[in-house]
C-alpha cells in the first residue's frame, strides 16, 4: 500500500492532469488554467522545463500585455521557492523596465502583495549590486519613462511605495 502511494505521489508531483510540464512549456498559453490550478505541482517539476515556462509567461507579458499570463505568474509566485523564487524575482525585474503600466495595474487592481514583493527584492537586489548607479537608474527611470505619465492615482502611488521600500540591505 506504501508503495502504491508512493507512485501515486510521484505521478502527481511529475504530471499536471496526465501532462508533464515539459509537454506544458511546449504551449503554456493554452494551458493557463491547468498551470493555475496546479502550480504546486508545476515547481516540483524538471527545472528546465519550469523555466521554459516561465520564460515564456515573461515574453507573454512583456510583448502581449497578458494579464492571463501575470496572473499565472502571480499565482506561482505565491507557492515557490528557491531557484523559482530568483527566477520570478528576476522576471519581474525585467517587467517593470518593460511593461511597468501593466505590473503596477495588475498589482493594483488585484491586491496582490506576491509580485510586489518580488519586484521589491527584485529592485533591492540591482541596488545592492550596483549601489548608486542602480539607484539612480531607477530613480532617472521613474522620474523620465513615458509609462508613468498614463498611471492612474492609485498606480502612482504603488510605485512611490515600492520605491520607498527598496532596501539593499536584504542582500547584504
Amino acid at each position: 500500500m506504501k508503495a502504491a502511494l508512493l507512485i501515486f505521489s510521484f505521478f502527481l508531483t511529475t504530471s499536471l492532469c496526465g501532462q508533464s510540464i515539459c509537454k506544458v512549456a511546449k504551449a503554456p498559453k493554452s494551458n493557463y488554467q491547468l498551470l493555475s490550478k496546479n502550480s504546486e505541482q508545476l515547481i516540483k517539476g524538471e527545472d528546465s522545463c519550469v523555466l521554459q515556462v516561465l520564460d515564456s509567461l515573461k515574453t507573454y507579458i512583456i510583448k502581449n500585455n497578458d494579464t492571463s499570463a501575470l496572473r499565472v505568474l502571480d499565482i506561482i509566485s505565491g507557492k515557490s521557492d528557491g531557484y523559482l523564487s530568483e527566477a520570478i524575482q528576476d522576471i519581474v525585474g525585467e517587467v517593470f523596465y518593460e511593461n511597468l503600466g501593466l505590473l503596477l495595474w495588475f498589482c493594483d487592481t488585484n491586491k496582490s502583495n506576491h509580485l510586489e514583493k518580488f519586484l521589491i527584492y527584485a529592485l533591492s537586489m540591482e541596488v545592492s549590486m550596483e549601489k548608486e548607479v542602480a539607484r539612480k537608474r531607477i530613480d532617472k527611470f521613474v522620474r523620465d519613462n513615458r509609462q508613468i505619465k498614463q498611471l492612474t492615482t492609485n498606480q502612482s502611488k504603488l510605485l512611490g511605495k515600492i520605491v520607498k521600500r527598496i532596501d539593499p540591505t536584504i542582500w547584504e
